[in-house]
């Protein structure tokens, strides 16, 4: 009888134990798989906002681009007109041509201002009322410094204008397409605030389109980080 009892508790005991690793074991596994589990949705949810950036960028890139080419493309016009290819920078009729290509750049682009620049490196015809650049040396310009080293458009970098304003320029050479020779420089400038503004507002609502559930996305991973 003593006997049987004996093996009654060491039964009961080894039962016990049994049903503490299977427990320990169990909390771990779960433990484990919900880790995983976690670490899996954080990688796929970062892995798709990685993604969401990268065609972001390249939709923000194509309309940038699209933009410049576009401003280029009005620029090249007028560089290979009549007018200027005969150095007439600053007739009436020069500056009606002259207001005429900015008001539909001003329309459609942050563009405020478009000057001729001679080749002395002077602004001498511009197309808003003010007038406030005419007769400015712009040979202190980096961009106009490699418009006329490269004979290529540039689109610059921000620079103080000498009204104190941060603009950004987009410049063209005017090249006598029979010749070669160089005569001066097209360009058109915009309030840097005012050409950022407008790739802000499509980057938001890009970024939204783009991401139909961002708010969810953002707090899932507020909570996932939280209990990481």
């Amino acid at each position: 009888m003593g006997h049987n009892k004996n093996v009654y508790h060491r039964w009961l005991r080894l039962s016990i134990l049994g049903a503490l690793i299977i427990s320990v074991v169990s909390v771990s596994v779960l433990f484990y798989v919900q880790e995983s589990t976690k670490n899996d949705i954080k990688h796929s949810l970062f892995e798709d906002a990685k993604m969401n950036q990268i065609r972001l960028t390249d939709t923000i890139a194509g309309k940038i681009g699209s933009d410049l080419d576009s401003i280029m493309s009005r620029l090249g016009q007028l560089a290979v007109s009549q007018n200027l290819q005969q150095g007439d920078f600053t007739s009436s009729d020069t500056n009606k041509l002259l207001v005429q290509q900015f008001k539909e750049l001003e329309s459609h682009f942050a563009i405020d201002d478009m000057v001729i620049i001679n080749d002395k490196n002077v602004i001498v015809n511009e197309a808003s009322d003010g007038k406030k650049f005419i007769g400015f040396d712009a040979s202190i310009r980096d961009h106009i410094k490699e418009t006329i080293q490269t004979k290529a458009s540039v689109f610059s970098s921000r620079f103080v204008a000498s009204d104190n304003s941060s603009r950004i320029a987009i410049t063209y050479p005017i090249i006598n397409s029979r010749t070669g020779q160089y005569l001066g420089i097209v360009g058109a400038s915009m309030l840097s605030s005012s050409f950022l503004e407008p790739m802000e507002t499509f980057t938001i609502s890009t970024l939204r389109s783009t991401s139909t559930c961002w708010i969810e996305i953002q707090s899932l991973l507020q909570v996932l980080i939280l209990q990481s």
